[in-house]
C-alpha cells in the first residue's frame, strides 16, 4: 500500500515554503529512513508510541531550536502526520499477538504525551496518539484498527479549556509549540459527537476511557458518564472561554508575539523567522527568503 498523500500547503514567507516542500519530499522519498530514525527517539518506546508532534522532531529545521517549532511547526506538519499514519499501519499489519491498541486524544494543552512519559506500553501492540474529533479520520483509524482483528481503546486526556491555554503557554515558552485558540475549541466540542457516533456505528467494540492531569501532573481516571464529563458546548462557546482566559493572562504576564500570533493562527512574524532560519544550518536556503509580504500566511 502506497504512502497517504500529503496534501501540499502554500506559505508566503519563502522559508516556510521551502522547509515544506523538503519535509514533503523527503516523506514521499526518503520513508524508510524516517520510520527508522523515528524508531529511535527515545520518547517513542521504539516507534509503538506514535504521534505526529513527535515525527516533526525528524525535520532539521523543526528541531534545530525552539525558534524553528515555532516557525516550522505548520510546514512540516502535514508531512509528518502522514508518517505517523503510515507507522500505524505498518504496525497494525505487522505479525504481533498483541491485540490491544490504544488511541490518546484531547484538546492540545492537555498533557497527553506528560500522561505517557516513562509508562510501560508493552501491553500494546501500539500507542496512536491524535486528534479524533473529526469523525471521517476517526472511523477510518478506527476501522483499520477493527479489521486487523484488534481491539481499539480510546483513551481521553481532558482539559479544562482555561488550564489547557495555560498549558500551551508553558510549552511554547519550553518548546515553540503554543496552539490556536479556534482550534483547541474545535477539537474540544466535537470529540464527545465523534466518539459517540463511533460506539453506535460499532456498538460493544471500542473501549472509552478519561483521565485528567490533577496540579501536581498525576493521572487521575475520571468515572460515569465520561462523554457528559468531556462535553463543555459548542465550539463557539469554548472558544470564547479562551478569548477571555486569553485576556486574564495577558493581564498576569507578558506573553509575547510570537505566541499571541500562535493562539490567533496568525503566521510568525518576520524576526521569527529570521532567528529560525538563523538556527536551521543544515539547509540550503537563501536567508533572505525570511521576508514576508504584507498579508502573509
Amino acid at each position: 500500500m502506497a504512502l497517504e498523500t500529503i496534501e501540499p500547503r502554500s506559505f508566503a514567507s519563502l522559508l516556510r515554503q521551502e522547509v515544506h516542500d523538503q519535509a514533503c519530499w523527503e516523506a514521499a522519498h526518503d520513508v524508510e529512513r524516517l520510520l527508522r530514525d523515528y524508531a529511535l527517539l527515545p520518547e517513542t518506546n521504539g516507534g509503538r508510541y506514535i504521534s505526529a508532534d513527535a515525527f516533526k522532531e525528524l525535520f532539521p529545521a523543526y528541531a534545530a531550536s525552539r525558534a524553528g517549532r515555532n516557525v516550522f511547526n505548520a510546514p512540516v506538519h502535514n508531512a509528518a502526520a502522514v508518517l505517523a499514519a503510515e507507522q500505524f499501519r505498518r504496525l497494525l499489519a505487522a505479525p504481533d499477538s498483541r491485540r490491544h491498541v490504544l488511541f490518546v486524544t484531547g484538546i492540545p494543552g492537555a498533557g497527553k504525551t506528560a500522561a505517557f512519559a516513562g509508562r510501560d506500553l508493552a501491553h500494546y501492540r501500539l500507542v496512536y496518539e491524535r486528534q479524533l474529533s473529526e469523525f471521517t479520520e476517526a472511523e477510518k483509524k478506527i476501522r483499520a484498527t477493527l479489521d486487523a482483528g484488534c481491539i481499539p481503546t480510546v483513551l481521553i486526556v481532558d482539559c479544562e479549556p482555561e488550564r489547557a491555554l495555560r498549558n500551551t503557554f508553558a510549552r511554547f515558552q519550553a518548546e515553540g509549540r503554543g496552539a490556536s485558540m479556534a482550534a483547541m475549541a474545535k477539537i474540544q466540542a466535537e470529540l464527545p459527537a465523534t466518539l459517540a457516533a463511533l460506539a453506535d456505528l460499532y456498538p460493544g467494540r471500542i473501549g472509552v476511557a478519561a483521565l485528567q492531569l490533577n496540579r501536581d501532573h498525576v493521572p487521575e481516571e475520571i468515572s460515569g458518564d465520561i462523554l457528559a464529563r468531556i462535553t463543555r458546548g459548542d465550539a463557539h462557546e469554548i472558544e470564547r472561554r479562551l478569548v477571555v482566559e486569553l485576556a486574564a493572562f495577558g493581564q498576569e504576564r507578558r506573553l509575547g508575539d510570537a505566541y499571541l500570533r500562535q493562539c490567533h493562527a496568525q503566521a510568525p512574524n518576520a524576526r521569527s523567522i529570521r532567528d529560525a532560519g538563523r538556527h536551521a544550518r543544515t539547509l540550503e536556503v537563501d536567508a533572505r527568503a525570511a521576508e514576508i509580504p504584507a498579508g502573509g500566511t
